[in-house]
């Protein structure tokens, strides 16, 4: 009996972990589909966007703001994502 008792407790920690997990798996994807950063098409020029980055912080590598979208522009371009998305997520956590 007492087995029986542990097992139906367990069961249930692992279903309240489940759901707990499925909640905050989806409240991520809603506050990534709410989050809008334009795609690097759709930005005018690439100077403009490495412009753009270098003149919020970040490094698009040793060339600098040549007009060309390589690895270290690409690079600059999704940390500058993820910051966006991280920012959006502490204000709405209200921080």
């Amino acid at each position: 009996m007492k087995a029986l008792k542990i097992t139906i407790i367990i069961v249930i920690a692992f279903a309240l972990i489940c759901l707990t997990a499925k909640f905050m798996e989806n409240s991520v994807k809603k506050a990534a589909a709410d989050t809008y950063l334009p795609s690097l098409e759709e930005i005018p020029t690439r100077k403009y966007i490495q412009q753009l980055l270098v003149a919020t912080g970040y490094d698009i590598g040793p060339k600098g703001v040549d007009g060309e979208i390589g690895t270290d522009t690409n690079a600059a371009w999704g940390r500058a994502e993820c910051d966006q998305f991280a920012v959006e997520m502490m204000e709405r956590q209200g921080y």
